[in-house]
């Protein structure tokens, strides 16, 4: 198996590389480098934007190698220089992964001045909402949150130490996960303070084949634009590796699965009644795909990018998307490309050290500001951890 995974990672990066269209006249958006001095920093994923709603923050989380607790701040824009500066530690977390960090977003219903994220205090994971105005923490959760709504009203949840067992990377290992532990997603409302909806393992059981015998876990809990329902993740492992990709409406309680696919590996919603993917075609190369919710039906797009990526939609625009390679290509390079879902543009290319892998490994995870001409993206420089902002209205 091993050999396999080193063969067909060595195929990846080939196809990476050789299925791309670069314009060599084209001339590469202005941007620069942030970090917290000499200190590893970074986002996280790609389902939420680190830009503050007025465009002056830009959260971000920062470690020491050897450190286990991570700092969490903001860089404060700076009108003369037209940059995002001087990083601000304003808390710290006990809990965070290398792909995902800690969850840190802004609070829908404040979103230039109130951040989330989660923690682990007293033998207990929760989240905390910070004002930073006030220079302190407002309110803490005993639970760890996954996702926000757009509305503001609704948090999402999931086990979080199974998911790092079984996923290195993502999730937390603060609290090792038991034989009894078992998998849920719940919906928690913050105007009722209370759970809402709850997807126990019995519930989850019916999309599992029978007699399987191997690893479950959960992932990606994305909401809808009009949060009425999110998309997740189940994935199953034993000597094949199973997603299924299911959406739940909250308020019909109904759960549903995503059919005749592939495997589909990210995704992003597009508007409330679809999404884009990224899944492998009957030929099992990577395509990009639209979901219609609806109707229940999949649509292949005619982009050429046989890569796997991360894609996130164009605040202003639906039909613009940001996204990447999820392999490096043989010239050890990440791709940033722009799409209008017809025809893509490879924007920029980053070095990535190929001695970082797996759960170490540093994704573009890219990510568009609230305005829709500036991405951030997280970047291994000078073989630290560091982000990378790109401004595409100069």
């Amino acid at each position: 198996m091993k050999l396999f995974n080193k063969l067909y990672a060595k195929i990846l990066r080939v196809l990476t590389n050789s299925s791309l269209n670069f314009n060599s006249n084209y001339k590469s958006p202005l941007s620069y480098i942030i970090s917290n001095e000499k200190k590893s920093t970074f986002f996280g994923y790609h389902d939420r934007t680190p830009f503050s709603e007025d465009g002056k923050k830009l959260l971000a989380l920062s470690h020491e190698e050897e450190n286990k607790q991570i700092n969490v701040g903001f860089f404060s824009f700076n009108n003369q220089k037209k940059k995002f500066l001087d990083f601000k530690k304003i808390s710290s977390s006990n809990c965070w992964s290398t792909q995902q960090g800690n969850m840190l977003m802004w609070d829908f219903n404040d979103p230039n001045d109130t951040i989330i994220y989660n923690n682990y205090l007293n033998e207990q994971f929760c989240c905390e909402f910070y004002k930073i105005s006030e220079a302190k923490k407002i309110k803490r959760l005993k639970f760890p949150f996954y996702s926000m709504s757009p509305n503001g009203r609704y948090l999402s949840s999931l086990n979080f130490s199974i998911l790092s067992k079984n996923r290195p990377g993502y999730g937390y290992s603060n609290k090792i996960s038991t034989v009894k532990s078992c998998n849920y997603l719940f919906i928690y409302d913050l105007i009722d303070e209370r759970k809402i909806r709850y997807i126990d393992k019995d519930r989850l059981a019916v999309f599992i084949p029978k007699n399987f015998d191997g690893t479950v876990h959960l992932n990606h809990i994305v909401f809808s634009p009009d949060s009425e329902k999110v998309v997740f993740m189940q994935i199953l492992k034993s000597n094949k590796k199973i997603i299924n990709v299911l959406i739940y409406d909250i308020k019909l309680d109904k759960l549903s699965i995503i059919k005749n696919s592939f495997l589909i590996s990210h995704y992003c919603w597009k508007n409330k009644n679809e999404l884009i993917l990224t899944m492998r075609d009957k030929f099992l190369r990577w395509r990009y795909y639209t979901y219609n919710i609806k109707q229940s039906k999949l649509i292949k797009l005619k982009l050429k990018i046989h890569t796997d990526g991360h894609p996130m939609v164009n605040p202003k625009n639906e039909n613009l998307v940001v996204t990447d390679t999820s392999y490096r290509d043989k010239n050890d390079k990440l791709h940033l490309i722009i799409s209008d879902l017809k025809k893509y543009k490879v924007i920029k290319s980053i070095f990535h050290p190929k001695e970082y892998k797996f759960e170490n490994r540093c994704d573009l995870h890219p990510r568009w500001n609230h305005h829709g001409d500036i991405i951030c993206v997280d970047i291994y420089h000078n073989k630290q951890r560091k982000m990378e902002i790109i401004n595409l209205s100069e």
